[in-house]
C-alpha cells in the first residue's frame, strides 16, 4: 500500500504537516465506476477527472428513487448547485478553498490559474508514476 507514516507529524505538536496530500477514486461498489485522482493543499483542492466524458455515477437504488428523478426532472438545486454540476464533471476541477469553501467556483478553465493547473497536473502524473496506476496510460491517448 503507497503511503506515509503520519507518526513524525503527530510525534511533533509544532509539525507544519504536509505540502500536499494525495486521493484517489476509481470505483464504489461494482456500478460506481468514476476514476478521480485529486491533490489536496492548506489552499487548493485539484481534481482530475479520469473518465470526465461519463457521467457521475448514481447508485441503482438512488437512481430508482422518485426522490432523484423528481431532481433530475425538475432541475431541483442540490445545495448551492444544480444537479448537472455533479452529473457532468469536467476534465479538472481546481478550487480556491480559502475565498471559496463551499467549492463553487471552478477557477481550472481561469487563464490566470493555467500555471497552477499544469503545477497540480504534474503532481498527479507524478503521484501515478509512483503508485503505478493504471489510468496513467489514459493522459496519453487523449
Amino acid at each position: 500500500m503507497f503511503g506515509e507514516s503520519l507518526v513524525p507529524i503527530l510525534d511533533d505538536p509544532g509539525s507544519l504537516g504536509r505540502d500536499h496530500v494525495f486521493a484517489s477514486h476509481s470505483f464504489h461498489q461494482i456500478t460506481n465506476y468514476y476514476p478521480m485522482r485529486v491533490v489536496r493543499t492548506k489552499r487548493w483542492k485539484f481534481l482530475y477527472n479520469i473518465a470526465w466524458k461519463l457521467d457521475f455515477p448514481t447508485a441503482s437504488d438512488l437512481y430508482a428513487s422518485a426522490g432523484w428523478q423528481a431532481t433530475r426532472r425538475e432541475a431541483v438545486p442540490l445545495g448551492s448547485r444544480d444537479v448537472s454540476s455533479y452529473l457532468q464533471r469536467p476534465q479538472f476541477e481546481l478550487y480556491d478553498l480559502d475565498a471559496d469553501p463551499l467549492e463553487l467556483h471552478n477557477l481550472a478553465d481561469d487563464p490566470r490559474q493555467s500555471a497552477l493547473v499544469g503545477d497540480f497536473v504534474t503532481l498527479v502524473q507524478d503521484f501515478q508514476v509512483d503508485t503505478q496506476d493504471p489510468w496513467f496510460h489514459k493522459g496519453e491517448y487523449e
